[in-house]
């Protein structure tokens, strides 16, 4: 009853065993088993071989030779001038200006950077980013502009601004654009 008849080309009678069979599949089994770990064997291979010609050869920043590169020291400097809203009045400074202005401004952002850069040196001057959104509280384009506060709980900001604080008090509040350049640009002038 285990064993079946089977008939090969030659009209010859073979005799397979269930046990036989089962061996036979386990084999295909077995085959199929090792030729997949063969391939994952290969593909880890080339894997390797590839992480190994981009490190060489397209970026060049692995397995390079300690002694031909040279590291370079990079110093960091954190811009000091441009300040929070919040410490318009707690500069050290006697005397210094104070200009807000928005960076994000597309119009006159950038010049107002620029001019404050350039002015740097002459006297002190700390920009205030109304851009920002720590400072948005200062700022306030449909406001009621206030131009002589005491605290920086009294700013209110309604467009590009120039201030000039001398002992802890606002002396100087200028927030007509031309005026700030015109200011801005002779104390540039006149290192």
């Amino acid at each position: 009853m285990g064993k079946k008849n089977k008939k090969n080309n030659n009209g010859e009678i073979k005799f397979i065993s269930k046990e036989m069979k089962k061996q036979t599949y386990r084999n295909e089994d077995v085959k199929l088993f090792v030729s997949a770990i063969v391939i994952l064997i290969v593909m880890g291979i080339c894997l390797v071989a590839l992480f190994y010609f981009n490190g060489k050869f397209v970026t060049k920043d692995e397995f390079q030779d300690t002694t031909t590169t040279t590291t370079t020291t990079t110093t960091v400097a954190f811009d000091k001038s441009t300040i929070l809203g919040e410490k318009t009045f707690k500069q050290s400074d006697k005397s210094y200006y104070v200009l807000f202005y928005d960076s994000k401004d597309t119009n006159y952002g950038a010049m107002y950077a620029n001019l404050a850069y350039n002015y740097q040196g002459k006297t002190k001057l700390y920009n205030v980013d109304l851009g920002s959104s720590m400072n948005k509280k200062y700022y306030n384009p449909e406001g009621k502009e206030n131009t002589k506060p005491t605290k920086e709980s009294e700013l209110v900001i309604t467009k590009p601004t120039l201030i000039k604080i001398e002992k802890g008090k606002v002396t100087s509040y200028v927030s007509d654009r031309k005026e700030i350049i015109n200011l801005l640009n002779e104390k540039a002038t006149n290192k």
